[in-house]
């Protein structure tokens, strides 16, 4: 009774959970959304005419959607994931230390292949920011009705318009870039995690000797660990990757605020 219980009621309390992320996700979201609207209003004059004060904020408001609202979601994958492997490993370690060490072993490579996928991201993301900003700007000259009334008056919109194309196309390379890479992280690391599973079940049947029911057991453990598992990688690479963004707000909040608050002190 207790098994059919358990069993069915895993894909219910995966879809819990999901939603419960989503919901967090959004909550955070709009959190930041309202501070970053806040910075905006505080701003002095002169920092209204500094273009790179400007460019700080706008960078962050740009990295709200996902790297600002996904850290505590992305924080609790991992601990999920760990909480996993660590149960998968003391119940196959009764079974066979060494296949156990090595399906542990397995989740490092898809962990590492995430980590050089967020060094990638870090090192094109203030690229793809600044490239999106100045698309979206062309694209309003022609969206909206004075801006772009006036361009078609003077024959100038299909010019704008070649400029965004232009603009997106260059963030399709940096996209594209990225993708590769992604590309061959996941080959790579799933190439040495599938030597190490295969290490694994290989140690479990002919090594240790593990009946066939328990053997049937042991290898659905370790499939049902890896599926439970196989966001951790992708999680710590989106935590990884918005480490930086997140500092980067941080000091840019602190500033504005000391800035602000120096102001108020002398008025």
């Amino acid at each position: 009774m207790l098994l059919v219980v358990v069993t069915g009621g895993i894909l219910p309390l995966s879809a819990m959970v999901d939603a419960l992320n989503l919901r967090l996700q959004f909550t955070l979201r709009y959190a930041y959304t309202y501070e970053v609207i806040d910075l905006y209003a505080s701003l002095t004059p002169a920092q209204r005419r500094d273009s790179s004060v400007i460019d700080e904020v706008q960078a962050a408001h740009d990295s709200i959607p996902f790297n600002l609202s996904w850290q505590a979601s992305s924080a609790l994958n991992i601990i999920g994931a760990i909480t996993t492997a660590a149960l998968l490993f003391s119940s196959l370690a009764n079974l066979d230390v060494v296949a156990a060490s090595l399906v542990t072993l397995s989740l490092l490579p898809q962990l590492f292949g995430y980590s050089l996928i967020a060094k990638a991201e870090n090192f094109y993301w203030p690229k793809q920011a600044a490239t999106s900003r100045r698309a979206d700007y062309l694209e309003n000259q022609l969206r909206y009705a004075r801006p772009g009334t006036e361009l078609s008056v003077l024959n100038g919109a299909n010019q704008v318009a070649n400029w965004a194309k232009a603009k997106h196309e260059i963030l399709r390379g940096y996209w594209m870039k990225i993708m590769s890479i992604r590309f061959a992280s996941a080959l790579a690391s799933g190439f040495f995690a599938l030597i190490l599973i295969a290490g694994a079940l290989s140690s479990l049947i002919w090594r240790s000797q593990v009946p066939i029911d328990m053997l049937a057991a042991a290898i659905l453990g370790v499939v049902s660990a890896m599926l439970a598992t196989k966001s951790a990688g992708s999680a710590y690479g989106e935590l990884m990757a918005s480490a930086p963004i997140v500092m980067r707000y941080l000091n840019v909040r602190a500033t504005l605020h000391s800035t602000t608050n120096e102001d108020d002190a002398h008025n």
